[in-house]
């Protein structure tokens, strides 16, 4: 099984929805883990996916500040580079 973090913006416009479902299509084919933050935008779009790629290994903030958010990411990365995987993440 295949597994990759996917990250992106949390405002997405119609248009950009629309990429990121057909790159989450393609990613999901594979029969795939996702590695994936609680944020809203691409997080809340992978993880509406999740279910047709095979699983998903969910990261949740501890809290508001910075330093609580960065500690989710270094989290999501270190999961997906344990298990061989790779980081789908980007600006549309």
């Amino acid at each position: 099984m295949h597994h990759v973090g996917v990250a992106g913006p949390r405002r997405l416009s119609q248009e950009e929805v629309s990429l990121v479902a057909v790159e989450l299509r393609l990613i999901c084919a594979q029969h795939t883990t996702l590695h994936v933050g609680d944020a809203t935008g691409v997080d809340t779009m992978a993880r509406a996916m999740a279910m047709s790629c095979g699983a998903l290994h969910r990261y949740d903030v501890a809290g508001p500040e910075r330093w609580q958010l960065a500690r989710r990411t270094k989290a999501m990365v270190r999961g997906v580079a344990s298990n061989g995987g790779t980081l789908h993440a980007g600006a549309v």
